[in-house]
């Protein structure tokens, strides 16, 4: 497990306490411990565990670590309640902040440029003081006191001074605040039972999921557009981001990905996730509305062999257009192109309104769709992948059209993506002979399974 090229993101990772300690090792000698952000404590259940031999264990770990020192949590926005400005004058309602530090840090060597006096109503010069006695320091700086002092902003009840917090009517009426490392209320596993049973109309379908609002509160803070668990499990995951997406109108999409054990992916992940899309009708035969603004496809994955044939890379073209789907986000596909009808295994087409792609698995129909796209009036090139059996793309015959188009050469960027993260082996040398006798079996055995393409969407 290893974060991959310009990466600005964020891992999580649930964990008991029986593996907590060795995951922290082993995650700081893959993710760097510097990339470790922290953990949060996750009450899972509220009652039970007597059995337990000693203590009831009430929580989990989830380990959380960055990608680089660029991702960005978001803190809590915590909306202001006129209720706490409970004190009033001339200038309107205010709340009183204690002007000296308190809590960590709170000692004048922490910043001694922080410790110096100011007067108190009888003239006397009064200096910070600690909670635990011993010299203090203030909240803010020399400057900032100036201020709060010429503005009047300064008030002392019982021989302390208070910043003079005013409630306005115009301004921003929220606040941040960091989150907290230890979960409450986000919800319990069984909270994750009971929300299958409801949407299966059946009890035991997934042991101990993890609760809608657990996901929820995790995938919020930060700004990313791509999810993915690859441990999918129930799909709750997918399910939380399909629901975020809902209430604040975001464009977050999920990958998820299971080795389908037992059936779960198609008897539970997916078929729970088609459930939400559409609709279904809960235990108590209430009707549960769909969040049909979302697109499910599901994908089955294989092996595909590392001996480079002729034969070989035009079936791993063939059979890699459901990756270039995925890679640019664009599954539209159209029956012509230009005016001309596509043919599936001569060239293939893709345009959603926003973006177009044009798959060519045979360099002889590359004349014919350049004259095409040289009579095209396009607003933004057209990505082109095109089968080679070198890395040039034909650039040479895309010359009279090469500000239309971005050139790819398949299978080159695909074999490129496998040396990036798989073992190192020196690729197969099969001779021309060798290649046009080879077993139509073998190659059948050998390219079966990989990405068998099946999704339902719901528009």
């Amino acid at each position: 497990m290893h974060f991959y090229g310009t990466v600005v993101g964020v891992i999580f990772i649930s964990i008991d306490d029986n593996e907590q300690a060795d995951l922290k090792i082993l995650c700081d000698s893959i993710f760097m411990p510097s990339n470790f952000c922290g953990q949060f404590i996750w009450r899972k259940k509220s009652g039970g565990g007597q059995t337990d031999r000693y203590f009831v264990t009430e929580h989990e770990y989830i380990l959380v670590y960055q990608a680089t020192n660029k991702f960005c949590w978001k803190d809590i926005q915590i909306e202001k309640s006129r209720k706490n400005y409970k004190y009033q004058d001339e200038k309107g309602s205010y709340n009183l902040i204690k002007l000296e530090k308190w809590g960590s840090s709170a000692h004048k060597e922490d910043r001694p440029s922080m410790y110096f006096p100011i007067k108190n109503p009888d003239g006397e010069d009064f200096y910070p003081v600690a909670p635990d006695g011993k010299a203090g320091r203030w909240r803010v700086g020399v400057k900032k006191m100036q201020t709060l002092i010429k503005d009047n902003l300064i008030e002392w009840k019982n021989g302390i001074p208070y910043e003079k917090d005013y409630y306005s009517e115009t301004e921003v009426k929220t606040k941040t605040q960091k989150s907290r490392s230890i979960l409450y209320n986000v919800g319990e596993t069984g909270d994750g039972s009971n929300l299958l049973t409801n949407i299966f109309r059946e009890k035991d379908v997934f042991q101990n999921p993890k609760p809608l609002s657990l996901i929820k509160e995790l995938i919020s803070h930060n700004s990313a557009n791509y999810i993915l668990d690859f441990f999918s499990g129930s799909g709750t995951t997918l399910h939380a981001t399909m629901q975020l997406n809902a209430e604040d109108g975001g464009n977050r999409q999920c990958i998820l990905i299971t080795n389908n054990e037992n059936n779960i992916c198609e008897n539970i992940t997916y078929k729970r996730n088609q459930l939400v899309i559409n609709g279904y009708t809960d235990l108590n035969n209430e009707e549960v509305p769909g969040l049909t603004k979302n697109n499910l496809r599901y994908y089955r994955t294989g092996f595909v062999g590392r001996s480079r044939s002729m034969q070989n890379m035009r079936k791993l073209v063939n059979l890699a257009t459901d990756m270039l789907c995925i890679k640019e986000n664009l599954y539209t596909e159209q029956n012509t192109f230009g005016g001309q009808k596509t043919y599936k295994n001569v060239f293939r087409y893709f345009d959603d309104g926003k973006k177009q792609m044009l798959i060519i698995y045979r360099e002889e129909a590359i004349d014919e769709l350049v004259d095409i796209i040289y009579d095209m009036n396009i607003p933004q090139p057209i990505k082109v992948y095109v089968f080679s059996p070198s890395e040039d793309p034909w650039e040479g015959s895309f010359d009279d059209v090469s500000d239309k188009v971005e050139l790819c050469a398949l299978p080159q960027a695909i074999y490129n993506t496998y040396r990036r993260i798989l073992p190192k082996k020196k690729d197969a040398v099969v001779m021309p002979e060798e290649d046009a006798l080879a077993s139509t079996q073998e190659d059948k055995d050998l390219f079966d399974g990989m990405l068998n393409f099946e999704y339902d969407e719901e528009a």
